[in-house]
């Protein structure tokens, strides 16, 4: 069978990107066609794809993304296929991989004149043709309360949904495959080797919470401060960060990392997790870092923040936000070894479960399934 896949664009440490890629070579591995269409891909192409990269003249995110759908959907009428899978909204197409809250939900706090500017106009009307009730495109969801907040707003129907398993890389994520991080990398970056260290991973500082990571390093007790790093992972602009760490004085136990490959080898050198995000539809991070038996401190508004409380793996910070809960519990978190070694040993437990894994395989019974009943359709 023939999928197409749509995604703006590939970079290779965004979440969305990644599951694109990975349903993507689950299906090519059971001999199917995959094409990808996309305005940019940065990066290794995966074998078994077929990528085409579109062109785009526009000058904005938006009035490149409606490019990019007009370019696809010329090519879908030259060349009909199975089923087409938008990684972001399109409409018509037979599923909608939803890696983000729904887009009402994200932009309710939202002036007027903010939704009359045609980046949020349009990306509404995509998204409502989508969920509309009348619709057929089918939904891939990767945390439960996604449904209700599509449901609230566009009155969806329950059988169009499709609740996707977690994406942890069983081979990956297993604490004893690492042996020597905690010493190759605290001499990589250049820390003394009793320095205690918290990771923060994430492609979009702001949205993350890196902001509140530093202050939170920065009001640290004197017993503490010096012996403690922030060792920060992901693909963004750190200028703004950089002078917000200079000002709170804390550079010297910073390190900015960029985007990295070796997330699990950095779980397993780690002491702690901090994920202090203001949005997280999932976040990844937080399960690997659970089942690495890395302890993990987060906000409640993560998807997958229930699996902190669920394993006994860390501390979750009740919403509303407050700064000074955050920097007291970093603070309680990195006095408490024996504390960080029961949620290590709960976490590394917990990462028995199943159903932590598997979600390429699931997305893509879904997907031959699917175009199985739109081949039947067509011969009708």
């Amino acid at each position: 069978m023939e999928f197409l896949f749509l995604l703006f664009r590939y970079f290779p440490y965004g979440g969305l990107q990644r599951n694109c890629a990975m349903i993507g070579r689950e299906c090519a591995r059971r001999g199917h066609t995959v094409q990808v269409h996309t305005s940019r891909w940065d990066g290794e192409r995966p074998d078994g794809l077929q990528i085409t990269v579109h062109p785009l003249t526009a000058l904005s995110n938006v009035g490149g993304e409606t490019q990019l759908l007009e370019c696809v959907n010329r090519r879908l009428a030259e060349h009909r296929v199975d089923c087409v899978v938008g990684f972001n909204r399109m409409p018509g197409a037979d599923f909608f991989y939803s890696g983000d809250p729904c887009f009402v939900v994200r932009h309710e706090d939202r002036g007027f004149l903010y939704r009359l500017q045609r980046k949020y106009r349009a990306r509404l009307a995509w998204e409502r043709a989508m969920l509309d009730p009348a619709a057929n495109t089918e939904v891939f969801i990767v945390a439960a309360r996604q449904k209700d907040e599509y449901q609230r707003i566009y009155g969806t129907p329950d059988e169009r949904f499709h609740l996707l398993p977690p994406n942890v890389a069983r081979e990956t994520f297993q604490r004893d495959k690492y042996p020597t991080a905690r010493v190759d990398v605290r001499a990589e970056f250049a820390m003394p080797d009793e320095a205690l260290v918290a990771l923060l991973v994430g492609s979009r500082f702001k949205t993350k919470g890196l902001d509140r990571a530093l202050l939170a390093l920065a009001a640290l007790p004197p017993d503490l401060a010096p012996r403690t790093h922030l060792l920060v992972v992901g693909e963004d602009s750190p200028r703004d960060f950089e002078k917000l760490i200079d000002r709170l004085g804390v550079r010297e136990r910073v390190r900015l990392a960029g985007g990295r490959t070796d997330v699990a080898r950095l779980c397993a050198a780690a002491d702690i997790l901090i994920h202090p995000a203001r949005v997280e539809n999932t976040g990844t991070v937080i399960l690997e870092s659970v089942v690495m038996g890395l302890p993990v401190l987060v906000t409640d508004v993560c998807g997958y923040a229930p699996h902190v409380l669920t394993a006994d793996a860390g501390r979750v910070l009740t919403s509303p936000f407050d700064q000074n809960a955050l920097n007291r519990t970093f603070a309680e978190m990195l006095q408490s070894p024996a504390d960080r070694a029961r949620w290590s040993r709960n976490g590394c437990e917990y990462a028995r479960r199943p159903d932590l894994y598997g979600r390429e395989g699931r997305a893509a019974d879904i997907l031959e399934t699917r175009a199985l009943r739109n081949r039947a359709g067509r011969c009708a």
